[in-house]
């Protein structure tokens, strides 16, 4: 036996062994909220956004794939959207109809590469393509409400 493999055996045992322990003398593991579903600087593009929107109802964190319908040819362009998440879907109040998306984009700094922009670009993309408005605004600037509220403006001008 690989003294590698023994070592990962024995940890896994040990923590079995643990929790088995945990669970006989009616300790439950704590399980705790998390503070937010946002990171700070979506928090703070929310704040602005919800002043900005007016009537529209904002969904947080939208996986694509629940707006988006995938090809039935089941290529890559159909499994792209499911790896993907919208940061904040504008719907109509009434019907939750899917009115456009906003993006955030990272300006730098950790957690951003080439790879997640271009990710991001794909996904701005399809969801044109599928006929939803799609603004792309940098998770790290500080916007002004009358500047979103005048590009939310346009979107209602255009339909």
């Amino acid at each position: 036996m690989d003294s590698s493999f023994a070592l990962i055996v024995a940890a896994a045992g040990t923590a079995a062994a643990w929790q088995a322990r945990r669970w006989r003398h009616g300790r439950r593991p704590r399980r705790r909220l998390r503070q937010s579903l946002l990171k700070p600087g979506d928090r703070y593009f929310y704040s602005v956004l919800k002043e900005a929107a007016g009537d529209f109802s904002i969904q947080v964190a939208v996986d694509a794939s629940r707006v988006l319908c995938g090809d039935s040819r089941g290529g890559r362009r159909g499994r792209a959207g499911s790896e993907s998440v919208i940061d904040f879907l504008l719907c109509d109040p009434e019907t939750l109809q899917p009115t456009a998306a906003v993006l955030l984009s990272r300006s730098g700094g950790e957690g951003t590469s080439a790879g997640a922009d271009a990710a991001r670009q794909r996904l701005r993309r399809q969801l044109t393509a599928a006929g939803l408005s799609c603004f792309l605004f940098d998770g790290e600037t500080e916007y002004e409400v009358e500047a979103v509220s005048e590009e939310l403006a346009e979107l209602v001008e255009a339909e």
